[in-house]
């Protein structure tokens, strides 16, 4: 755990607290790997060790670390700032300190990516009935267990920095062992720096044999002969590491980042599920994918069902469940739930659905929450005008068109028009009320008209009209 961090000329300082067994682990590869992975120019670097303190808490230790300031691999996934040649260097990178550490012998077992992928599938995101659990992870175990085993690095892309001048390796106090070829797909997919499409298949391969050459140069001769891995074997290695890696991305809502990294992150995990089911000579491993697919989306069209049930209750429900701010404590809103079909749920099960990244019309505070916008009762939410963009988009359907052309965008049964800033986001709207029509408003004109714009959440516009001359059919 990093205590803190401090700036200092061109180095950063870094305070990070561990148990001892860590400490003397990081500490000895920060003195040795330096001296053991093959470098030019200075490319590949590691932080430099500066002291080691005693921590507040018996058995603890702080390690003063200084390195660079270089911005860390995963911030530039976020950004879509990962060339394929950044790629092919951290994977050289890494492939020369698993060469370095395999002279460490075997530090422990593997079972802990099991308990791992156990927790991911049985997590709500996926919800996975113990006994299918079992079978799936048996799947990937007997699919890994002929590879042989590499010293953990913990190769997730945070533990990269990259800067004008070459590669930091941070964080190296993990215990353990992988199968080989695991941290190349946690370095990739963890960071969602590929397309989990054929080309991108073709593209993790092309790293594979990257890192396996570069491993071989790197590793002792007497480990150099268990690397000569047959096609399928690799096929094999990379599919069960997809999948474990594909799991946490779609267990990865509820985690302490933003919405948008969540949302993408989980897009990513299904679609390598999706890859791993296409490919050819994984064997069970493509029966796999596919069952954890499907049980993800039948837990996720549960999900939406349970959203558009409270959604019903907290927008609609005029019988005293919300108050004139629209808000309802959960405790009664379980009670209002219990009457609709499927809507019997517990109030931890409100919150995990209204606090889901896919959700952003619910609000939670305390033992109460509310409908951000939506309404057909009347309700104070309490929102300020605000500057909208320049244009916003309607999603609508094609029927609607000629009454729209004529009148204008009018609430029809709610408080408010919705407007949202993704002509994407528009479409999918619209397809909820038939064939789809995206309609571009001119939110600009429209508020130096005097038109109020509501701010419902980031994405979202409230507006009592738009008067037909600010609404245009958009050409998506």
């Amino acid at each position: 755990m990093v205590l803190g961090e401090v700036d200092y000329a061109e180095d950063r300082f870094v305070f990070k607290s561990c148990d001892q067994a860590s400490a003397t682990i990081e500490s000895d590869r920060l003195r040795r790997l330096p001296r053991l992975v093959e470098t030019s120019d200075n490319e590949f670097r590691f932080p430099r060790l500066v002291d080691i303190l005693d921590g507040e808490l018996p058995g603890t230790r702080v390690l003063v670390l200084s390195r660079v300031r270089g911005q860390t691999l995963e911030e530039k996934s976020l950004r879509r700032n990962v060339s394929f040649s950044l790629i092919e260097r951290v994977t050289t990178f890494l492939a020369r300190i698993h060469g370095a550490l395999v002279n460490e012998g075997d530090l422990g077992r593997r079972g802990d990516i099991f308990r791992f992928l156990r927790r991911c599938l049985r997590f709500d995101a996926i919800s996975m009935p113990n006994e299918t659990t079992e079978a799936l992870i048996e799947q990937v175990r007997v699919a890994l267990a002929p590879l042989p085993s590499i010293p953990k690095r913990d190769a997730h892309p945070g533990n990269w920095l990259v800067d004008d001048s070459g590669i930091t390796a941070v964080d190296l106090s993990s215990r353990g062992t992988r199968p080989l070829l695991y941290e190349l797909i946690q370095l990739v997919e963890d960071g969602a720096m590929l397309p989990p499409d054929t080309d991108g298949l073709q593209a993790r391969l092309d790293l594979a044999n990257l890192y396996l050459t570069e491993l071989r140069a790197a590793a002792p001769s007497s480990y150099g002969d268990r690397l000569d891995l047959s096609s399928s074997q690799v096929l094999h290695a990379m599919a069960g590491a997809m999948i474990c890696r594909g799991a946490f991305s779609i267990s990865f809502s509820g985690r302490s980042v933003a919405r948008d990294r969540q949302l993408s992150q989980i897009a990513h995990g299904v679609g390598l599920m999706e890859l791993v089911q296409r490919m050819n000579g994984v064997g069970d491993l493509s029966e796999t994918a596919a069952t954890i697919l499907d049980q993800y989306r039948s837990t996720e069209r549960r999900r939406r069902l349970r959203s558009t049930l409270m959604g019903t209750a907290l927008r609609h429900n005029g019988d005293g469940l919300v108050d004139d701010q629209g808000w309802a404590s959960i405790a009664m809103l379980q009670d209002a739930l219990a009457e609709y079909q499927g809507g019997a749920l517990d109030g931890d099960q409100i919150r995990r659905v209204a606090q889901h990244p896919a959700e952003d019309r619910f609000e939670t505070d305390g033992p109460r929450m509310r409908a951000r916008y939506g309404h057909s009762i009347d309700v104070e939410l309490g929102l300020e005008a605000g500057q909208p963009p320049a244009t916003l988009f309607h999603g609508t359907s094609q029927d609607s068109v000629p009454s729209i052309t004529e009148n204008g965008l009018l609430p029809m049964g709610r408080r408010f028009v919705h407007l949202v800033d993704d002509p994407g986001n528009a479409r999918k709207i619209g397809r909820r009320h038939g064939e789809p029509v995206v309609l571009e408003i001119d939110a600009e004109g429209a508020s130096a008209s005097g038109i109020k714009f509501l701010q419902a959440t980031g994405s979202l516009w409230l507006v009592l009209q738009v008067p037909a001359r600010f609404v245009r059919q958009a050409e998506v």
